[in-house]
């Protein structure tokens, strides 16, 4: 054996068997995410109004909330990573390294049918005639002829570059600073408009609920920072992370540290008012004590932000 190879095995720590409590296992596995608790947004602004209302959809923007409602499943979605085969790099070993990462080809979204102005079909039908050239009433008359031929939009007129969103969130969710529940997952798609819409079966045989399944293209999806509790940030980071810019002098960074945190508006602003005092205590005098001492006031404070967090 080498003496690397015998650094390297003494380096190896052995795991061992922890024992939980009865409150840590309450806390992490008693409280498991629903399924039940989503919304969506549709961004709505690449169907020109005037298309909408030629298609008979007059829809209040004030009452777009009643389309997203009606979302009764969405799917969070997923992607992999493509892998390209490596032999013989090392000796006896097959690698695999990531060449490109593929996402779900389509986004299904299901909707509830209000029976008054079946506005989830209007809708989509609508946006999919748009794409097609069909926006004017005498544009939509034309399509009955048997000559009609479809000429479609150029795909930026119809494409949403943002906007479409599907956002995970829990019963007790809110963002309120007296009372924070808990947080929500947000995906944003990228360049999405709807591909399809699934037939929808009618029938006479005893009634169920009329609903639309409507599929969107996308080239990627990002999952977005959102909002999340304040104790989910490991404070020992935040502290670790404001320091070390402050000692090389970088306030702003920081401070952005800090914002990037999500601590909720009283103690984000006793963190500025610590860094404010830093900056005036530091330019005073240009000195290396002075910058060691100022920091070690902020970590006090951080230290008191550390402790609130985790209240």
């Amino acid at each position: 054996m080498t003496s690397s190879s015998r650094t390297a095995s003494t380096n190896i720590t052995q795991a061992t068997p922890q024992v939980r409590n009865v409150a840590d296992v309450k806390a992490n596995l008693l409280r498991p995410s629903l399924t039940s608790q989503f919304e969506v947004y549709i961004p709505l602004h690449k169907i020109p109004i005037q298309a909408m209302n030629a298609a008979g959809i007059f829809l209040n923007k004030n009452r777009e909330w009643n389309l997203l409602l009606s979302c009764s499943n969405a799917e969070l979605p997923g992607s992999q990573l493509n892998t390209s085969e490596v032999k013989n790099d090392r000796t006896g070993v097959t690698e695999f390294h990531a060449h490109r990462r593929m996402y779900d080809p389509r986004l299904s979204l299901e909707f509830y049918v209000p029976a008054e102005n079946y506005i989830p079909i209007r809708i989509f039908e609508c946006w999919m005639d748009y794409a097609s050239g069909v926006a004017t009433a005498d544009e939509r008359n034309d399509t009955i002829s048997p000559d009609y031929f479809y000429r479609m939009r150029y795909p930026d007129d119809y494409i949403a570059d943002q906007g479409l969103k599907v956002r995970k969130f829990e019963r007790d969710f809110t963002q309120s600073e007296a009372n924070i529940g808990g947080g929500y997952l947000e995906y944003e798609f990228v360049r999405s408009f709807p591909v399809a819409i699934n037939s929808m079966p009618v029938s006479y045989e005893g009634s169920d609920l009329l609903k639309v399944t409507v599929e969107f293209s996308y080239i990627r999806y990002v999952m977005n920072k959102g909002w999340f509790k304040q104790i989910n940030e490991d404070p020992t980071g935040v502290v670790a992370g404001v320091l070390g810019n402050i000692l090389q002098g970088r306030f702003g960074d920081a401070w952005n540290t800090i914002k990037g945190a999500n601590i909720h508006g009283a103690v984000s602003q006793a963190a500025l008012n610590s860094l404010s005092t830093l900056t005036s205590f530091v330019f005073g005098e240009e000195s290396v004590n002075k910058i060691r001492g100022g920091a070690r006031w902020v970590s006090d404070t951080m230290r008191w932000i550390r402790t609130i967090g985790t209240k």
